[in-house]
């Protein structure tokens, strides 16, 4: 049953990996692609695991522990024991003794040691410590999710930025290649001066040159997102469906949650409440190690003894017991080791008090950030506007001939400028509002 639910998970995960290759990406694709297979993430939920397991190991310490023992053995020399001599001869001297061998050559131990806590308050504390510490691990995930999905929906509004410049680059290195041909032909026929010539070359090798940049940029875009995803194909192989206008909802009211009910829901806030509960606990577990502790015991078995391997003769032997351990003295090992779990605790009410101060500042700081790079996004907007009227305006007079060819170039040009200034004020405003879901704890 194992081995069919492994090759069908295997078979299912060769299908997603081919078919997230062959399809456009989405955000939410990505995002989802990313925490499926990104190796930091994983080792954060491994983590995770790996303390409900310390959970349950220390909730065990309250069962019985039963071994089971067999023993043979040779005896190559019997073992000689000293007595006084009038234990066997009355007239002896009173200081004499005797030489006397006990044993036989062959024994044999077969047996069964139980042990029973009976009260140890250590063994409750360390439950709870490894409960908080698994509360812990489950805020330190979700704390490495938000960081991971930040960090993919900033390398994927990247991408989707360097694609946008470099498709306006080539254009532009295109309409100056052209242009450059023009005036060399106007120049040939002397129906252009050398400065004409000159100017349109130094706008063509300018064009050249940003295309090249423009093009690098869209290539290390890729591959940093790739190594977000943990892409299992080439990085020039990821295609995106998605676009900055598509992703930009365009709201403009962003009401922050009280801080409150912000730090309730941040997860940096949940790692540090857990944190402190884990060094409370801690603290509880050290300070319980000094109290006594009393357990039950119990041996059940036989032994047995003879001069022949084929001869020995068993011997039951049994018992039962109680026994209490009570702390006297550690030579202030263990008060030094208080003190400094209490320090811990301090650093953890130190820590909590800085992120609900970084907090209050956080909100407004991300919703007035936020704010103004939606307010930008409208201004950027409303100016491609008005370059589109002013490259109309200069086409309708060049084919009138009040303009030269230059003027509609530098039309073209203010008009990509403003386009180009309006998607990075989509990215600003989509990195702002990442900023500010993460300060709302909304991630």
């Amino acid at each position: 049953m194992k081995t069919t639910t492994f090759l069908f998970l295997s078979v299912f995960c060769t299908l997603s990996i081919a078919n997230a290759q062959e399809k456009p990406l989405s955000l939410k694709d990505a995002l989802r692609y990313g925490i499926e297979r990104n190796p930091a993430f994983r080792n954060s939920l491994v983590e995770e695991q790996i303390s409900a397991e310390k959970t349950n190991e220390a909730a065990s310490r309250y069962l019985p522990r039963l071994t089971g023992t067999l023993d043979g053995r040779y005896n190559t020399q019997i073992a000689t024991q000293v007595l006084p001599a009038r234990t066997f001869r009355p007239s002896a001297g009173e200081n004499e003794l005797s030489e006397v061998r006990f044993g036989t050559n062959w024994n044999a131990t077969a047996s069964l040691d139980l042990t029973q806590t009976i009260v140890d308050m250590s063994i409750g504390a360390e439950a709870a410590s490894a409960k908080a510490a698994q509360t812990l691990a489950a805020a330190n995930t979700e704390q490495a999710k938000n960081n991971l999905k930040m960090t993919i929906a900033r390398a994927y509004y990247t991408v989707l930025l360097n694609q946008e410049k470099f498709r306006q680059a080539e254009g532009n290195f295109t309409r100056n290649e052209n242009f450059y041909k023009d005036v060399q032909a106007k120049f040939k026929n002397a129906n252009a001066l050398k400065t004409d010539q000159s100017r349109a070359y130094l706008n063509f090798s300018n064009a050249s040159l940003a295309k090249k940049k423009a093009q690098d940029a869209v290539r290390l875009s890729l591959m940093n997102l790739a190594l977000q995803l943990s892409w299992e194909g080439k990085p020039e192989d990821i295609r995106l469906s998605d676009n900055l206008t598509t992703l930009f909802a365009g709201d403009s009211e962003f009401t922050n949650r009280s801080l409150d009910a912000a730090l309730e829901a941040r997860a940096d806030a949940k790692a540090e409440i857990a944190q402190r509960e884990v060094n409370i606990r801690s603290l509880d577990r050290l300070r319980n190690q000094n109290l006594p502790t009393l357990s039950g015991y119990g041996f059940l078995g036989t032994q047995g003894f003879g001069n022949d391997v084929g001869a020995i003769n068993f011997f039951p032997l049994s018992y039962v017991g109680v026994r209490a351990s009570i702390p006297i003295a550690d030579w202030f090992t263990r008060t030094a080791t208080i003190q400094q779990q209490a320090l811990q605790l301090d650093k953890s009410e130190n820590n909590l008090r800085n992120i609900r101060q970084t907090a209050v500042y956080e909100l407004q700081n991300t919703q007035t950030a936020l704010q103004n790079a939606v307010q930008t996004v409208k201004i950027q907007k409303e100016n491609i506007a008005i370059a589109e009227e002013v490259i109309a305006s200069t086409t309708t007079r060049f084919k009138q001939g009040q303009a030269t060819q230059q003027e509609v170039l530098d039309a073209e040009s203010t008009l990509r400028d403003t386009q180009l200034s309006y998607l990075q004020a989509l990215y600003d405003a989509l990195v702002a509002k990442l900023d500010w879901e993460k300060a709302n704890g909304m991630l």
